[in-house]
C-alpha cells in the first residue's frame, strides 16, 4: 500500500464496546500509523477506556499531502481516560 489514495474503508481504526488498555501508534519514531481517506472517521472510540492514540499521521498521505477522512480525524463517544497526542519532538 503506497498511502497515496484511499481504499474505501468506513473507519480507519474503530475501538468500541469496552476496549481497554490499547495503544494506537506509539511514542517512538516509526510507531505511528497512516490513517487517512476513510469514508467516516479516521479513528472512532466508543464506549471504551484507558486508550492511547499517539504519533499517528491522521488525514495525511504518505508524502505528507492532505488525504482527509470524510468525517473527523478522531471521534470519542461515551469513553473515558483517553490520551491523544503526538510523538515527542514532533509538531
Amino acid at each position: 500500500v503506497a498511502g497515496t489514495t484511499g481504499h474505501g474503508f468506513y473507519f480507519g481504526v474503530q475501538l468500541n464496546m469496552l476496549t481497554s488498555g490499547v495503544t494506537v501508534g506509539g511514542a517512538v519514531p516509526g510507531a505511528g500509523n497512516l490513517i487517512a481517506a476513510s469514508h467516516e472517521y479516521g479513528v472512532l472510540v466508543s464506549r471504551s477506556s484507558y486508550l492511547t492514540i499517539q504519533g499517528n499521521a491522521i488525514g495525511l498521505g504518505s508524502t505528507g499531502s492532505p488525504l482527509g477522512n470524510s468525517g473527523s480525524g478522531i471521534t470519542v463517544h461515551q469513553s473515558n481516560n483517553i490520551t491523544i497526542g503526538r510523538q515527542a519532538g514532533r509538531s
